[in-house]
């Protein structure tokens, strides 16, 4: 009887023991996950903010600037449509945080939409509206929203940097109707409850992306 006992309590040990292996395989697992699709998110990012393209258009107001706009919270630009930086095609994009009242359904997002150089673009509506087209062009691309991460409570902010000849770098929080693109883009998208749960949202504090176009200049001023 005694033996029949400690059999059992030995069998209950040893099914408790690899309960507590597999949950800890599975959050080894998604662990893993998160920190493979976190690269595979700043990856794209880097090649795509880094192959943004020193393109010209106008505004409604006429101002002629470069297709490039940076704000605090999301950063609109034209680049390939491909990782190919030899494309042709040229895409806006767009990105930015969706928010949703649901906490687990806010997400970094990724807007896309077709670009043509002689458009008249208005900034407040630039992914509202298709891009007219004349009768013999193709269709463009549509328009296009890709989730790239999901997110809770995330805070995205970006950072611009520029060097004016004979002076010292500047750092400033926007980049709105200049005549060329900023040296490098800082991104820095984190969340406050996500470091509660143990996700690696905050190696994304100091991720920052050298645009081609100054890729020279960035090696000869040291950043």
């Amino acid at each position: 009887m005694i033996a029949l006992l400690l059999t059992a309590l030995v069998m209950t040990l040893i099914f408790g023991s690899l309960r507590l292996t597999s949950r800890g395989w599975d959050a080894a697992d998604q662990q893993q996950e998160r920190i493979s699709r976190q690269y595979q998110v700043q990856q794209l990012l880097r090649r795509l903010i880094g192959q943004a393209r020193d393109e010209r258009i106008r505004d409604i107001d006429s101002v002629l600037q470069v297709a490039f706009r940076g704000e605090p919270d999301q950063l609109v630009f034209v680049a390939p449509a491909h990782a190919e930086s030899g494309s042709s095609d040229l895409l806006w994009y767009r990105l930015r945080v969706e928010e949703s009242d649901e906490p687990d359904d806010t997400a970094l997002v990724l807007d896309t939409r077709a670009f043509r150089s002689a458009e008249i673009v208005d900034w407040t509506l630039l992914f509202d509206e298709e891009p007219q087209v004349g009768p013999e062009e193709s269709a463009p691309a549509p328009r296009v929203s890709h989730r790239l991460l999901s997110l809770n409570e995330p805070q995205l902010r970006f950072q611009y940097m520029h060097v004016r000849p004979g002076e010292l770098a500047e750092i400033s929080d926007s980049w709105i109707q200049n005549g060329e693109l900023p040296l490098r883009v800082d991104l820095m998208l984190q969340s406050d409850r996500a470091q509660l749960r143990g996700e690696l949202l905050p190696l994304w504090q100091e991720l920052s992306f050298s645009l081609r176009e100054y890729t020279y200049a960035v090696r000869t001023v040291g950043f």
